[in-house]
């Protein structure tokens, strides 16, 4: 499957949902940021790319 990508996480930011040196899964079809899920991302001047997860505050 061609969306199908596979990345290694390096830092500890995203614990206890994403282990350092863990590796996660992207569908690089699903765009769509949905609260409480995690998304990755790449900065446009930045090197690498980043992981993040939306929690919306009421």
């Amino acid at each position: 499957m061609k969306n199908i990508s596979t990345l290694r996480i390096s830092g500890d930011f995203m614990e206890v949902a994403i282990f350092d040196n863990g590796i996660v899964v992207v569908d690089t079809l699903e765009t769509k940021i949905i609260d409480g899920r995690v998304f990755v991302y790449q900065l446009e001047m930045g090197y690498g790319l980043n992981a993040s997860q939306l929690v919306l505050m009421d």
